[in-house]
């Protein structure tokens, strides 16, 4: 019953007001002024709907029809939105098109960062975490699982419909008849699915399992579960808590998504921000040949966790891991050769090396009755558990001839101040993650196929950004 005033309701130092003069501020040339909904006559401004779409996101709204429905019921929408209550179509319409325009206003805000002051690049972590998609896990599997589907279909609707001819009473034959049009539903949802399917390979060579609901989606290990999801991955400054870098990857694991994410940051970092100097943060799930390779080739500072393999080196206690070539180290020797070195400290020289699977390993091998190993507190954890004569360890190519960089990176990650710097990654990460999924409530994607995914979380981190901004620079604290 009182009219609206936007000016006392929400004065300079709100995030609303604060939103609205970023936003207006943002180099906006990409951008048209957007389609009307339905019927409509005039077209919406895109400060607009940015400023709907920004607010939602930074909030814990996400879904279209939420976005579309707070523009007639929220204030704070009426506000950013100018008073404007598109349509979801029209939202949905916005995003697709501009999804790369609104990767280029997440390059804006780290601009506005760095021209202040607040990011010094001095020191970045690099985390991911596991989403779910918005996928059926009942239609994922091989093609092989899908065709095994089919058939137990074909037998679950001759059993429908000769229950359904063989009974007389109307309500159960309805029923009947119901289950065999579900059943049939279905397997022409698989006989569609089948008809343009292609095997799919993981990185180790192994097939891929696919969805036929979004196929890009990947069979991931979670810490609770498994789940029908995507890797996304995040680039923070330590010093700020902003988002450098935000990538969804596919890739089931971290091992390779070091790379990605280095060379995101790099592109999105302002010009004169030199990142090829700043230390590096990642836990022990980027501990691969891949991260090493590509730190060692650009001379960056890595702080890699190596933990999973360092606990073998103390005492043996309950573990029951066996002990295998992730957890040994390399040595160089006087002569220029090198070694490996196994947990029970046995130096070990290459017997050879082989290409497999368009990777070249070294082979190093030690006979299952050698002496040391005899007495040695891991033996009924490696080669005691070898049926063969010999216990043989592969290494990657890369990982023996950059051997002295991973000496170096252990000794260092290892060092008091070495310590003292990787400490600072955890609480910077889960900061981030426990904000998008615990504060704001995301727990899975709403769109599908990798770059619509990939632009759903483009516009997470663009609004975890602006709030974080909004915090720093009205003095509320870090």
């Amino acid at each position: 019953m009182l009219p609206l005033d936007f000016e006392h309701t929400f004065p300079a130092g709100t995030y609303e007001r604060f939103l609205v003069d970023t936003i207006n501020g943002f180099d906006l040339s990409r951008f048209e002024n957007c389609e009307m909904d339905a019927g409509g006559e005039t077209p919406y401004d895109p400060r607009a709907l940015l400023g709907i779409v920004f607010l939602g996101f930074s909030t814990g709204t996400f879904s279209s029809r939420r976005l579309s429905l707070a523009c007639v019921r929220d204030i704070r929408y009426m506000f950013v939105g100018g008073g404007n209550a598109p349509e979801h179509s029209t939202i949905c319409r916005f995003l697709e098109k501009y999804r790369d325009a609104i990767k280029d206003l997440f390059t804006q805000i780290l601009y506005i960062a760095d021209n202040i002051g607040l990011i010094d690049y001095r020191t970045i972590a690099i985390d991911g975490t596991k989403i779910k998609g918005n996928a059926s896990r009942q239609f994922t599997g091989s093609i092989a699982d899908f065709e095994s589907k089919r058939a137990r279909l074909d037998a679950q609707i001759k059993r429908a419909l000769d229950k359904q001819k063989e009974s007389d009473d109307t309500e159960e034959k309805q029923y009947w008849e119901a289950k065999s049009q579900r059943y049939a539903k279905n397997r022409k949802r698989i006989d569609s699915f089948l008809a343009q399917a292609v095997e799919r390979r993981n990185e180790d060579g192994g097939e891929r399992h696919q969805s036929s609901t979004d196929n890009d989606c990947r069979i991931l290990k979670s810490r609770e579960e498994y789940l029908c999801g995507y890797n996304a991955q995040v680039g923070i400054d330590v010093g700020s808590g902003l988002l450098l870098a935000a990538e969804v990857v596919d890739l089931s694991n971290d091992k390779r998504a070091f790379p990605v994410m280095a060379e995101a940051i790099r592109a999105a970092a302002p010009a004169d921000a030199d990142v090829g100097e700043s230390a590096y943060l990642a836990d022990n799930g980027y501990f691969s040949p891949d991260t090493f390779d590509y730190a060692r080739g650009r001379d960056l500072d890595v702080y890699v966790s190596d933990r999973s393999a360092v606990e073998l080196y103390e005492p043996p206690g309950n573990a029951k891991a066996r002990i295998g070539s992730k957890d040994c180290r390399m040595e160089s020797m006087d002569d220029g050769t090198v070694v490996l070195v196994c947990p029970g400290q046995l130096r070990i020289k290459a017997s050879g090396k082989t290409r497999s699977d368009n990777q070249t390993v070294y082979r190093f091998r030690v006979g299952r009755n050698c002496s040391t190993c005899r007495d040695c507190a891991y033996f009924a954890r490696c080669a005691g558990l070898n049926e063969r004569a010999a216990k043989e360890f592969q290494v990657d190519e890369r990982a023996v001839l950059g051997s002295s960089f991973m000496e170096r990176h252990r000794q260092k990650l290892h060092s008091e101040p070495g310590k003292r710097l990787y400490g600072k990654r955890m609480s910077s990460v889960e900061r981030v993650f426990g904000h998008l999924k615990a504060n704001n409530g995301f727990s899975a994607f709403l769109r599908r196929g990798l770059d619509r995914v990939n632009g759903e979380w483009m516009i997470l981190a663009v609004g975890f950004n602006l709030r974080r901004l909004f915090v720093l620079t009205n003095g509320y604290g870090k």
